[in-house]
């Protein structure tokens, strides 16, 4: 949804419907009508899957495009007391012993193969 931040805002504000979620949250859509938006929302769609598997009900993203990073925070606010580089180049973040985020170095380069990045 890169370029598309004040459009997001707009749906929260004003949605055209509003859809009950899995845990009872609610989801505010409106109809973005630019075709690039469709692509990029059916790229965002192919992530659903594997974000439903992840453990966590919340999480949040930025990246970094100048240093090519991806920051995964999964508590806000998280404040990380520990941490450990693993050998595919990820920051794993920890407090008091729980991980509350991680950080993918060189994201961009990152493929998906095998179910995995690598």
């Amino acid at each position: 949804m890169a370029g598309y931040y004040f459009e997001v805002l707009e749906a929260m504000e004003e949605p055209e419907a509003i859809y009950e979620g899995k845990n009872g949250e609610g989801i505010a859509v409106r109809e973005i009508e630019e075709d690039m938006a469709a692509v990029e929302m059916k790229n965002i769609l192919t992530l659903v899957p594997e974000l439903l598997k992840v453990p966590y009900s919340r999480i949040w993203t930025s990246y970094d495009k100048e240093v090519e990073v991806l920051y995964i925070n999964f508590k806000k606010p998280s404040h990380a007391d520990d941490s450990e580089l693993t050998d595919a180049n990820v920051i794993i973040r920890y407090e008091k012993g729980e991980i509350v985020g991680i950080t993918i170095l060189n994201a961009s380069r990152r493929k998906i193969g095998h179910g995995h990045c690598v």
